[in-house]
C-alpha cells in the first residue's frame, strides 16, 4: 500500500528561513536523481520522497488518486502513475531553484549558493589595506608579495595591527623590525581556506598563523597546512604567556567540546600538537582579541 502523501501540505516550512532556503536547494538536486529514476522506471525510496515534498511550500500535496505505485523493498516504490499537472509542476520548480548564485536569484534563493569568486585583504607596512579580487577562473591577481605574510582570523586584530605587532614583538618571535617586511592578511574566520586563495598564498616562503587557540583555529590551520606546498613555513602563532593567560579564563570548557579535542588525529600537523598540548593542559581556549588586552 502506498503511504498516504495528500496530507503533505499541512507541513509546510517557512521558506524565507535562509537554512532551509538551502536544505532546500539540496532537496531541489535530490529531487530530480528522483525523477530521473522515475522517468526510467526505477524503484524509488519513498520516504525520502515524501521528505523532499513536504519542504514545497507551494505545493498542496497529493491525492491519494494522482498515485500509482507497485512496492519493491522495504520503503521502495516503483511510481507507475503521478498525476501530470502536478508531475509537471515538481519538475519546473526542481529545474527553476537554479544552479548559482545568479541563476538561483530568479527565486530569490541567491544566499543558498556560493560566491563565484573570493576577496581578500591584504596591508603592507604603513600603507592602506589592499582588496584582491579572486575569480572562479583561478587567475592569481597582481600583487607584489613580501617573502612572508601573517594572516590574522579576526577583524580585531587587523584593524588594529599595530598593536598586534607590538604585542607580537613582544611575546613572539616576530619582531618589529620585521613588520616592513610581512604582508597582514585578514583572514575572516573559515574563509582564508578557500581554494581560490590557495595558488596566492602559495607565493609566500613563510605563513604566520595568527588564530583562535581553539577548535575553529586548529581546523584552519589545518586545512592550510594539509592544503599548502609542504616547502612552506608554516607557524601557528603561540604567544610566550599563553599559559598565563589561559590560567586567567575563568570558564572551563564542557566535557563534550574537550572530547572533540582528544579525538583530533593523531596524525595532525606537528606544528598544531603544542596548541592541541595547551588546551588539554588548560581545559580551556583562548580567542585572539585577548592578544590586544592592555595595548
Amino acid at each position: 500500500m502506498l503511504p498516504s502523501l495528500y496530507y503533505l501540505h499541512d507541513l509546510r516550512l517557512p521558506v524565507f528561513n535562509m537554512t532551509i532556503k538551502k536544505d532546500l536547494i539540496y532537496g531541489c538536486k535530490n529531487l530530480k536523481k528522483l525523477f530521473g529514476k522515475i522517468d526510467a522506471g526505477e524503484a524509488i525510496n519513498l520516504r525520502a520522497f515524501q521528505k523532499l515534498i513536504s519542504s514545497i511550500s507551494s505545493f498542496d500535496g497529493f491525492a491519494e488518486s494522482d498515485l500509482q505505485s507497485v512496492k519493491k523493498g522495504a520503503h521502495t516504490y516503483i511510481l507507475s502513475y503521478i498525476d501530470p499537472e502536478k508531475l509537471a509542476f515538481l519538475h519546473h520548480y526542481a529545474e527553476s531553484q537554479g544552479e548559482d548564485r545568479v541563476s538561483g536569484a530568479m527565486q530569490n534563493n541567491s544566499h543558498a549558493f556560493k560566491v563565484n569568486g573570493s576577496l581578500l585583504l591584504i596591508q603592507k607596512y604603513q600603507n592602506n589595506p589592499d582588496v584582491l579580487i579572486f575569480k572562479d577562473d583561478g587567475r592569481i591577481p597582481k600583487y607584489k608579495t613580501n617573502k612572508s605574510a601573517l594572516i590574522l582570523e579576526n577583524r580585531e586584530l587587523f584593524i588594529h595591527s599595530d598593536k598586534t605587532f607590538k604585542f607580537l614583538s613582544e611575546h613572539y618571535q616576530i619582531t618589529e623590525d620585521m613588520r616592513k617586511d610581512i604582508d597582514v592578511i585578514f583572514g575572516a574566520g573559515t574563509e582564508i581556506t578557500n581554494s581560490l586563495h590557495l595558488p596566492f598564498l602559495s607565493l609566500y616562503n613563510t605563513l604566520y598563523l595568527c588564530l583562535d587557540l581553539d577548535l575553529g583555529g586548529i581546523k584552519t590551520a589545518t586545512s592550510l597546512i594539509n592544503n599548502l606546498p609542504s616547502s612552506m613555513e608554516i607557524h601557528f602563532v603561540i604567544p610566550n604567556d599563553v599559559e598565563s593567560r589561559l590560567k586567567q579564563v575563568i570558564d572551563k570548557c564542557s566535557p563534550e567540546y574537550m572530547q572533540k579535542v582528544y579525538n583530533l588525529d593523531e596524525n595532525m600537523p606537528q606544528a598544531l600538537l603544542p596548541c592541541i598540548r595547551i588546551i588539554k593542559k588548560h581545559n580551556t581556549i583562548l580567542e585572539q582579541e585577548a592578544y590586544l588586552y592592555g595595548y
